[in-house]
């Protein structure tokens, strides 16, 4: 292991970003002067003027990228304890040079980094752009899947050393993509290459080494653009707007649970998938406003509400995130067990029903009863579940006083949710269903009878009932041919 405490000098210097002629002539000197020269690569079109070892053969010994950087900055101190060193690296010492960057954080020796051309410079002036002015992103290819979400606007895709780096940046979209870009190959040798590609060609059009890079000029919107410019939206409307600067959190609960339940009925409805994302957009919104207020007294902000959902779920799925990662497979039963045990944990209640929100009472029961499940709780069969509803009429029908009706329609309630959830059926689900069902006849009723001159509310039960059985007969038939459709 090398001694980091004798200090040392290593001196850093670019080859340019292409032949020899695109090397400053300070680098040029000082190779000239220098008692020790080190190649971080020969394979470079200015490497070949300079006589020197490089450290390619470190690339055989390890299997990473960062195991050769760091041997390689290992064996530069080393070699600075008894002479001067001269590094000379691809490009410029400050651009993309990994090993630069930890030279200069281990420390133990100083360093000195000569100024030199980079492919940056021969690209902006290829692209005929100003950097500054368009905003460019840099990007590694190597990490660009994982930075794409927060990327927007102009990237330069640089490290696209092969074409499998290059398929990896085209496949690292979802359903946007861009529509083209440009292919940088070889900028300032006889065989440049500039060439503006479909999207799905960029991996096809040249033979990528380590001196082809990739510009988008303007990439699709992002999940993090996208809320971002959502966000500040929302800021504005709180600022300008007499109604969203008027609103309280507890003044926006209404909307708060209206829109939940637009959201709900917009899926349950089979809207297609512009409504869905119209009515998730509207429930948006208003966590985002909530966020807006919040931030106003700096209680928290969209940042905070992000990073407390992130934190929460990594904490509750340790078979994914945690030290029992073998455990990714664990059934829904008993992650759902897990869950509940964590999140008791979490709020400091030991009871596994000591933490049940207040939801509408059908709900609520359903969710009682995940809980009961998770401890064994539950009927084995349908039949049971069943007898138990029978019981539960049986025990209604005998009561004579309204309060002890009322009491037990309570447990006939429980008890049909019971027998839901045994046979699979959601009672929310099924009785937002019914409730559907219940407008479509009753509107149908309404309109034929409009058209027939009558009115509703001069017809006894026997006729309204007639008529039901009609309405109820057209609705039906029209839902079926929906679902045959």
């Amino acid at each position: 292991m090398t001694d980091r405490n004798q200090g040392g000098r290593v001196t850093i210097g670019g080859l340019g970003p292409a032949g020899p002629g695109l090397m400053t002539v300070e680098t040029v000197e000082a190779i000239k002067a220098a008692p020790v020269v080190r190649l971080r690569t020969s394979i470079h079109p200015a490497a070949e003027v300079v006589d020197a070892p490089s450290y390619d053969y470190l690339y055989e010994l390890h299997d990473t990228f960062e195991a050769v950087y760091s041997a390689i900055v290992d064996d530069l101190i080393e070699l600075s304890q008894t002479s001067e060193v001269l590094y000379l690296v691809p490009g410029a010492p400050t651009v993309a040079e990994r090993t630069v960057e930890l030279l200069i954080a281990d420390g133990s020796v100083e360093v000195q980094l000569l100024a030199a051309m980079s492919f940056l410079d021969l690209t902006w002036s290829r692209l005929n752009i100003d950097p500054v002015e368009r905003g460019v992103s840099l990007v590694d290819g190597h990490s660009f899947a994982a930075r794409l979400p927060t990327l927007s606007g102009s990237v330069l895709v640089s490290q696209c050393h092969n074409n499998n780096v290059m398929s990896d940046v085209k496949l690292a979209f979802g359903s946007r993509e861009p529509v083209r870009a440009t292919v940088l190959h070889h900028l300032g040798l006889d065989d440049e290459a500039i060439v503006d590609v479909p999207w799905p060609q960029i991996d096809q059009t040249v033979e990528a080494d380590h001196l082809t890079s990739l510009f988008i000029s303007s990439l699709p919107a992002s999940p993090a653009s996208a809320i971002a410019d959502f966000s500040a939206l929302v800021a504005r409307l709180r600022r300008d707007c007499a109604w969203d600067r008027d609103q309280t959190h507890l003044s926006l609960v209404r909307y708060l649970l209206e829109e939940t339940y637009e959201v709900v009925e917009a899926i349950e409805s089979n809207a297609d998938g512009s409504a869905v994302a119209g009515e998730l957009g509207d429930l948006l919104f208003q966590v985002v406003l909530h966020a807006v207020i919040g931030d106003e007294s700096a209680a928290f902000d969209l940042v905070d509400i992000v990073e407390s959902i992130s934190k929460k779920l990594v904490h509750r799925h340790p078979e994914l995130f945690g030290a029992d990662a073998e455990l990714a497979d664990l059934p829904a039963r008993e992650a759902t067990a897990q869950w509940e045990r964590l999140k008791a944990a979490e709020v400091g209640d030991a009871s596994q029903f000591g933490n049940v929100p207040e939801l509408p009472p059908l709900a609520k029961a359903v969710k009682l009863m995940d809980k009961g499940d998770a401890i064994g709780f539950r009927w084995p069969d349908i039949a049971l579940a069943q007898a138990k509803v029978d019981e539960e009429l049986g025990e209604f029908r005998a009561e004579t006083d309204l309060d002890g009706q009322e009491r037990e329609l309570g447990d006939v309630f429980l008890a049909l949710v019971g027998l839901a959830r045994i046979m699979g059926i959601d009672p929310d689900t099924s009785l937002r269903r019914s409730n559907r069902t219940f407008i479509a006849r009753l509107r149908h009723l309404e309109a034929a009878a409009r058209e027939a001159g009558e009115d509703l509310t001069s017809f006894g039960l026997e006729d309204l009932m007639i008529r039901w059985r009609a309405a109820k007969f057209a609705v039906s038939t029209a839902e079926a041919a929906l679902q045959t459709d």
